[in-house]
């Protein structure tokens, strides 16, 4: 190769552009200088309605604020519209058909997210858009959402919530734009990535229409339904279980001796661990509801128990600490002396049981007299020796303590019986919400 064809060679490489980079930028520049206002809809005949096939996946819950009632999320938004001032022959442009085109220079579907409650509104990121030799533009771009889902409580934390994510023109109404759902190849949601707390149950995409006071014609929208399950784990963990023993424990504060003098601070100690753990499920709830929460009955009966364990706790220790000089009415000594007839077991070793009811029957026993005084009856006329009189007391006193442990026993069961019943309705309400939701999908798909 001489000089001359080595020189020629170097400036045809270096100097004149590709043929493919050649056409592009040309057929790019005539595209764009010939296009017109970006704010007139792309359209041959102004009657004409341009069909924007659009669909959002999710990628990733980013946060749900419950309280706030507030998702945001991660989305993949793809649009898919013809645009006729787009259009051009492959032939006379070295045969491209795809181009990358800049959307804020093209007319956009002014597509705006309903339930949206960003102050700054949408956050899309302006990506190039794809473009065809017969003017279908193709924009997919990531965009982050916050949008506004009304949290039903009533389940909760075994809870599923459903939030709706509306599409739609702002500005055009179904004559001038009609959605269609886009249901391609990469139309699912194998992108969505797990949050540890909501797994993504369902996504469906409905089209709908809606009529405005302010406009003649319809809306065309399109509605994304998410339905998210919840992973109840971290709540039955370090929630629900510490609340079930603690329950257990309020109970057994009457199976501790009076005498130890523990009851009633075993018994508020529970019920204050109680209201902490309902303070807790309480600030991952909304502060309004249109339902009480199973789990918030299940806490407040668990601390209405709490509190009659403490009260009743109080009773009882006063019958228990009860002066030996006051007598046991009939009605508690009734049922005490036939209570002991029935379980012979169970009497007082030190003290015979049927001695002590027949004394009290025929009341051997009033206020004690001091030991100075040489001569006591009792109401029948019957001498009272100093000896009779320490008896008396300590059969009394033996007695109003049979009394304790009988209440103790008695309310023992009763706030046990209680326990189960409560515990019952909220598993047999959360097994029939489950049962319900699993069925109505099964149906619905």
């Amino acid at each position: 190769m001489d000089i001359f064809s080595l020189a020629l060679y170097l400036f045809v490489v270096n100097c004149v552009p590709s043929s493919a980079t050649y056409f592009e930028k040309n057929l790019m520049r005539h595209l764009l200088d010939n296009y017109g206002d970006r704010a007139v809809r792309p359209v041959n005949d102004t009657s004409d309605s341009i069909d924007v096939q659009a669909r959002l996946l999710i990628a990733q819950v980013i946060k749900f604020d419950e309280p706030l009632q507030q998702l945001i999320i991660n989305g993949w938004l793809k649009m898919v519209w013809k645009d006729v001032y787009l259009q051009w022959e492959p032939e006379q442009w070295g045969n491209i058909t795809h181009l990358s085109v800049f959307t804020n220079a093209i007319w956009k579907p002014d597509i705006t997210f309903y339930e949206n409650v960003d102050e700054k509104w949408e956050s899309i990121k302006d990506i190039e858009a794809s473009l065809t030799s017969d003017g279908t533009v193709t924009w997919l771009t990531p965009t982050i959402l916050q949008v506004s889902c009304k949290v039903k409580v009533r389940y909760f934390p075994l809870d599923y919530q459903r939030c709706n994510i509306t599409m739609a023109s702002w500005r055009y109404d179904k004559s001038e734009l009609d959605m269609i759902a886009l249901y391609d190849v990469d139309a699912n949601q194998n992108v969505y990535d797990e949050n540890g707390i909501w797994t993504l149950y369902r996504a469906d995409l409905l089209r709908a229409e809606r009529k405005f006071a302010c406009c003649e014609n319809p809306y065309a929208l399109l509605v994304l339904q998410i339905t998210m399950k919840r992973n109840p784990g971290f709540y039955i963990y370090n929630i629900i279980a510490p609340c079930l023993l603690l329950s257990i424990m309020t109970v057994f504060v009457f199976r501790v001796p009076p005498e130890s003098g523990e009851k009633i601070s075993l018994g508020m100690t529970n019920v204050l661990a109680l209201i902490l753990y309902q303070q807790l499920i309480s600030s991952n709830m909304p502060p309004l509801g249109d339902e009480m929460p199973v789990i918030g009955v299940y806490f407040l009966s668990m601390i209405v128990m709490g509190c009659i364990s403490v009260m009743t706790t109080v009773v009882i220790l006063r019958v228990y600490h009860y002066p030996a000089t006051k007598p046991i009415p009939t009605w508690i000594n009734y049922i005490i002396c036939q209570r002991s007839k029935g379980n012979k077991s169970k009497a007082d070793s030190s003290v015979n049981t049927s001695t002590i009811c027949d004394q009290l029957s025929t009341n051997v026993v009033s206020l004690m007299a001091p030991v100075t005084q040489p001569d006591i009856h009792d109401s029948t006329g019957k001498k009272i020796t100093p000896g009779d009189e320490v008896v008396s007391a300590q059969i009394m006193d033996s007695e109003w303590r049979r009394v304790a442990f009988l209440l103790d026993k008695l309310v023992f069961v009763l706030l046990t019986l209680a326990m189960v019943v409560v515990f019952l309705y909220v598993v047999v309400e959360y097994l029939l919400y489950l049962v319900t939701l699993e069925e109505m999908y099964e149906t619905s798909s």
